[in-house]
């Protein structure tokens, strides 16, 4: 019966179009400047904020699970474009076949550097990669539901030797790109700020070298990982083959990953039938992770009770969602601030995008490499819960200055002109997917219909409220933004 959680709903709950790249980007013209981590940054929000969310979702997940921290490289003519095939890496692979992605990231400039597996040769192993590639990327330390140990020092020692012969190859030139005006090509401005990737670039690349992996290339050594398993695999392993014999022979594997993708996209309280039913889609459809997810977020699973407010959503979830469902301007160059202070909330709020805080990604909410479950605890100090609601404030206020620089108003929030404040409400709170009590609607009301008798005090007297005054809903709205977003089914999923 349990299994049942993950078969496909009767009635159609979602349209889910997962064939769909939802590409919205625009053109773009080469700047000859170098990338940095926080041009990756403007480009990735920007994506996030107007494309696939279901891709872009997918490939901050990976993002998380492939965790490598770009703030720690120094950005030059000597490592180039690193950043941006990495996160081209992910978003291509996101929807896609997570073997392929796996075999690709023992390709990946920026992963060898992170993990230092450009130093892992034959003779002077050297086991970060190897290490982690079975503990976090592809098997766990453990079962998600029964606890056993997947792999020992002896396999890490077998998955480091056949990771081994990479080094740091070629990384040719890298640039910047700034968005074009359609209707003006030459409207550029003099100190862009933000930078995108056309996706045009030579990528940078490993080298791999038969003499670093093996002692005698010619005659290739056995390497056994697995001793004593079922599973157990002797031959000539290299990168690519221990790929291979760890998801598809370690039955652990798919269980990991399954696990790891329902705790993220559903709940993280995975159980037995749910974990080995997503590992046995997995391996019928070669890791490729568009079936699978379309069954999940199709399942009776997505939409069950328990499903809803189980953790507590990322800062990147609380503030992207804003902007998304609000359609607040982001990646504009007239909204420059606003991509800064949503990058400050970020960052105070110790979840900024290509900069994990360990090795380990930002360990909220899911299933960890041990199988122990995490509802997004790290998240809930009341020190972070307050800077999420300042720098909305701070954001709010950026937002006024657009607006009235831009000719824009806060009527566009209203549902149409002549809007009753519970219809305003029902709007917004509808926009930003909060449920509000009856009660709660009762007080909101009562907000939107009191005003400060001064800013030197915290009384208010009665002040109905009136669509058509433009001071009125200035005065308004951001306010109701901010009790929405307050509220514990916007800063939970």
């Amino acid at each position: 019966a349990l299994a049942e959680s993950l078969s496909a709903r009767g009635d159609t709950v979602v349209n889910l179009d997962l064939d769909n790249n939802g590409s919205t980007e625009t053109s773009y013209r080469r700047v000859d400047q170098f990338w940095t981590a926080n041009a990756g940054r403007r480009y990735w929000h920007s994506l996030m904020r107007n494309g696939d969310p279901v891709k872009e979702k997918m490939a901050h997940i990976l993002h998380d699970h492939f965790a490598i921290d770009f703030n720690s490289f120094g950005y030059n003519t000597s490592n180039y474009n690193l950043l941006t095939d990495h996160i081209e890496l992910l978003r291509s692979h996101a929807l896609g076949r997570f073997d392929d992605l796996a075999n690709s990231m023992h390709n990946d400039y920026a992963m060898s550097i992170w993990l230092d597996n450009r130093f892992n040769t034959v003779s002077a192993p050297n086991e970060n990669y190897g290490r982690e590639v079975l503990e976090l990327f592809l098997l766990g330390t453990r079962d998600p539901i029964t606890g056993i140990p997947n792999f020992n020092e002896d396999d890490v020692k077998a998955s480091t030797r056949a990771l081994s012969g990479f080094s740091l190859g070629n990384n040719p030139n890298s640039f910047l790109i700034i968005p074009i005006d359609p209707n003006n090509s030459t409207n550029l401005p003099d100190a862009p700020d933000f930078h995108f990737y056309d996706g045009s670039i030579a990528s940078a690349t490993l080298n791999w070298s038969a003499s670093r992996w093996m002692e005698n290339p010619d005659s290739p050594e056995d390497i056994t990982i697995f001793a004593g398993t079922p599973y157990e695999e002797s031959s000539a392993l290299n990168a690519a083959g221990l790929t291979n014999v760890v998801l598809y022979n370690h039955p652990g594997a798919p269980r990991y990953i399954g696990g790891k993708l329902f705790a993220r996209l559903v709940h993280p309280n995975p159980n037995e039938a749910i974990v080995s039913t997503l590992a046995a889609d997995l391996i019928a459809h070669q890791y490729e992770l568009k079936p699978v997810l379309k069954k999940l977020f199709m399942s009776s699973a997505m939409f069950a009770e328990e499903a809803k407010g189980k953790c507590i959503a990322s800062p990147l979830e609380v503030f992207m969602g804003l902007f998304r469902n609000l359609d607040l301007p982001l990646e504009d160059v007239g909204s420059d601030e606003l991509h800064s202070q949503f990058d400050f909330a970020l960052i105070n709020t110790s979840h900024r995008t290509l900069a994990p805080t360990t090795v380990f990604g930002w360990n909220g909410c899911g299933v960890n490499r041990d199988g122990e479950v995490s509802i997004g605890e790290r998240w809930s100090s009341s020190q972070d819960m307050l800077q999420r609601r300042r720098y909305l404030t701070i954001i709010l206020n950026e937002l006024d200055g657009y607006f009235t620089n831009n000719g824009l108003r806060w009527e566009r929030f209203l549902p149409h002109g002549g809007a009753t404040d519970i219809e305003v409400i029902q709007h917004l709170a509808s926009k930003m997917n909060v449920e509000l009590r009856i009660d709660e609607l009762e007080l909101l009301r009562q907000y939107m219909n009191t005003a400060a008798i001064s800013t030197s005090t915290i009384e208010s007297r009665p002040y109905a409220w009136d669509a058509s005054d433009p001071a009125l809903v200035r005065n308004k709205i951001p306010g109701l933004i901010e009790l929405l977003f307050s509220h514990i089914s916007y800063q939970t999923k």
